[in-house]
């Protein structure tokens, strides 16, 4: 029995993986400070920001909530990253 008949099948295949990992990924991550894991104990919080310009009582309230931990940052759209 010949396997030619899986050449083609395996061709596209390739092909479609190709294209897939050529394309731009929708959305930017940015990572600032340590990468290491911590162990604290962080409280739920959020902040919802209409694009003003005075956003440190906002950032300040989320800092004290993550007690050290990580904090993620969602923005719909930015120029300056």
């Amino acid at each position: 029995m010949s396997r030619l008949h899986l050449v083609p099948a395996f061709a596209a295949l390739l092909a479609c993986a190709h294209f897939a990992l050529a394309q731009k990924t929708p959305y930017t991550c940015i990572r600032a400070g340590e990468s290491a894991n911590l162990t604290v104990q962080p409280r739920a919080g959020f902040a919802l920001m209409g694009g003003g310009t005075d956003l440190d009582e906002a950032f300040q309230f989320l800092c004290d909530r993550a007690n050290g931990g990580d904090m993620v940052v969602l923005r719909a759209r930015g120029d300056d990253e």
